[in-house]
């Protein structure tokens, strides 16, 4: 086993020297603002019923963090916010979802003041819009979304994208946030991750680094991280495959999955399955499958067997990287985040080696290396 594949991402992070330092000269490192009057930098964005009967609640108040909710009813809102208080978790925000499905409102469907106004009134500081899907070069629609969205006193306007935007529409982008002048959530559109490639990882770098207003990345994967890294308000990562993308509206939409678990060595959701496969594969040297977070205590990542398991283990994870990653200097964040992805890479190119068709290496890790060159 190599030498690169032996670092504990978690453990010796800020120990470790980035492999080239000057990489990273061309990307504007900007200093983290938090937005939400309870800060939390990461959120977990997820269903309702996991904040209601799920535990989610217990675990993000063990780890620190806050969350983003699906769900519109009013009865359920206000439990989901008296059970943060209870248990002293992070914020609460609550996602109306209606740039979600094939029945998304995407033509001209105005915000509503209502949905922000009543969050409000139960202690939502500053709540999302509940805007509508944005198609690409739908320019009117941007208009229309960021002019309404600044109208709100104090809300957060809701940007559900095309993925157009962010890899060919940036500068419009950004000017239009500008222009309108009020904090934005992006959610971008894909069938898998939205930030696989070069250009969406460089559209994102773009708006974060040009913005005059605080910007969340939400719905999102292990990029959450990343984008707080180069200066995002807040992002969330959803604790499902659906939660970390807007799903098209063509091809009949997400299907149920296996659970997934996060492989911290790896920086990567893989099913449990796979997870099982690939253990027997590294007999010789448990070490990249063995997790020392609360919830595994030291076992290898094969004894996590249901979803609540998954999502319990992966949380506590994704918590402490944020947490190793994120600091006050943002040059150091930044580097800290690259240097992550390089190792991360690499682990993954030797799990695949073993494993061939059983281990894609993630194209969001190449993506941000490539994005940092």
């Amino acid at each position: 086993m190599s030498t690169t594949m032996r670092l504990d991402l978690h453990s010796d992070l800020h120990r470790a020297e980035p492999a080239d330092t000057t990489s990273l000269q061309r990307v504007p490192a900007k200093r983290r603002t938090a937005l939400l009057e309870q800060d939390a930098p990461l959120l977990m964005q997820a269903r309702a019923s996991e904040g209601l009967t799920g535990g989610l609640v217990e675990r993000c108040a063990a780890a620190g963090l806050g969350a983003i909710y699906a769900t519109t009813k009013t009865h359920d809102m206000v439990a989901l916010i008296n059970r943060h208080q209870q248990l002293q978790a992070g914020p609460v925000l609550f996602d109306a979802e209606r740039y979600a499905g094939k029945g998304r409102d995407g033509a001209s469907g105005h915000l509503d003041p209502d949905w922000t106004a009543y969050q409000r009134r139960i202690g939502i500081q500053q709540p999302l819009t509940d805007s509508s899907y944005i198609a690409a070069n739908n320019h009117a629609r941007l208009t229309a979304v960021l002019k309404e969205g600044a109208n709100q006193s104090k809300a957060i306007t809701t940007l559900p994208l095309a993925k157009h935007w962010i890899t060919n529409r940036a500068d419009e982008l950004v000017d239009q946030i500008n222009r309108f002048g009020n904090p934005v959530a992006l959610m971008v559109e894909d069938r898998n991750d939205p930030f696989a490639t070069e250009a969406a990882v460089l559209g994102l770098l773009h708006v974060l680094a040009h913005a005059d207003v605080p910007v969340l990345q939400l719905r999102c994967d292990i990029t959450a991280i990343g984008a707080l890294a180069f200066g995002a308000s807040h992002a969330a990562i959803g604790t499902s495959t659906s939660r970390r993308h807007i799903w098209p509206p063509t091809g009949g939409g997400p299907t149920k999955r296996e659970p997934a678990a996060y492989v911290p060595a790896s920086m990567s959701h893989r099913s449990l399955s796979t997870i099982g496969l690939a253990i027997p594969h590294f007999s010789d040297d448990l070490r990249l499958w063995t997790c020392d977070c609360d919830f595994c205590a030291g076992a290898t990542l094969d004894h996590i067997a249901t979803e609540t398991e998954a999502a319990m283990h992966s949380l506590h994870c994704l918590a402490s990287l944020a947490a190793k990653v994120i600091g006050n200097d943002p040059t150091v964040s930044a580097r800290s985040w690259i240097e992550a992805c390089r190792h991360a890479l690499s682990v993954n190119q030797e799990i695949s080696a073993k494993l061939v068709k059983n281990w894609p290496v993630p194209g969001n890790l190449k993506a941000w290396i490539k994005a940092t060159r």
